[in-house]
């Protein structure tokens, strides 16, 4: 099942303009880096390391380049190097905390996240990134109370309104998740995830015609995603639309839903 959550981005990674050093082989990193040749960049790192200690600036540009490559382990033991030298450094506190975010280590991204808004309380992607880890804990208050301070930062954040919506659906409000799904798209059309959401609350609101809709909308702008079709089936067996209902969770099962190609296996003999 999909994160009905929307981040920020994925995973944030904030690079700041490449300082002035007096090293030959952190600005060939760089360069490297500028290029997206990010395995280029780590071996480069790499190969000082061979030599001397690295500083915190080569540390700090192969956690970057780690965290581009996935390597989410990496970037996390190199970030914390750099935060034992400079803990107040922002960039190393939000990467950070996004790279705990990625693997499931969410009690470790609130601890980041709360650093790195002790020094800046005005951050607001990071009060909404650290209210979608609170919300995964169950702490709905505390996400809800973020989640209010970024919007009043930045009134316009589509995602906002759409993580307020998901704390709505969660405790069964669905007509106020509705109306926050609402001002989400108003802001943003183009969030597939939101069209989703919305159509699960219409569905729990029993109005199947809305709902339909929303997942067909939510279909056209990533007909990738298997949790859409595997969802619009469900709700077209409920409502007894079997034809229907078949054909969409077959679709999940080709877009590889384990989930998908059980239920057919139940329901679409």
């Amino acid at each position: 099942m999909r994160n009905n959550l929307i981040f920020f981005i994925v995973i944030v990674f904030f690079v700041p303009a490449c300082q002035s050093v007096q090293s030959s082989d952190l600005d060939e990193s760089n360069r490297f880096f500028e290029k997206g040749d990010y395995v280029r960049t780590v071996n480069t790192i790499d190969n000082i390391s061979k030599k001397r200690i690295l500083n915190f600036d080569e540390r700090k540009l192969r956690g970057l380049s780690y965290g581009k490559m996935n390597n989410y382990l990496g970037a996390i033991r190199d970030y914390r190097y750099c935060w034992e030298l400079k803990k107040n450094d922002k960039t190393v506190l939000f990467n950070l905390a996004q790279c705990y975010s990625t693997i499931g280590a969410k009690d470790s991204a609130i601890v980041f996240y709360s650093h790195l808004l002790g020094i800046d309380s005005t951050n607001s992607t990071a009060l909404n990134e650290r209210a979608l880890c609170y919300i995964n804990k169950q702490r709905l208050d505390d996400a809800l109370s973020d989640l209010k301070k970024a919007r009043q930062l930045d009134p316009n954040s589509y995602m906002v309104y759409n993580n307020i919506g998901q704390i709505a659906e969660i405790r069964g409000n669905y007509l106020d998740a509705v109306k926050n799904y609402n001002i989400s798209i108003a802001k943003n059309d183009k969030e597939d995830l939101v069209y989703y959401n919305r159509a699960i609350s219409y569905m729990s609101l029993h109005k199947s015609d809305s709902a339909m809709s929303d997942f067909g909308k939510a279909i056209a702008i990533n007909p990738t995603e298997s949790a859409y079709y595997l969802n619009r089936g469900l709700a077209y067996h409920e409502l007894k639309k079997d034809i229907e209902a078949c054909r969409d969770i077959g679709w999940a099962a080709l877009l590889k839903n384990k989930s998908a190609v059980r239920i057919r296996e139940k329901y679409c003999k």
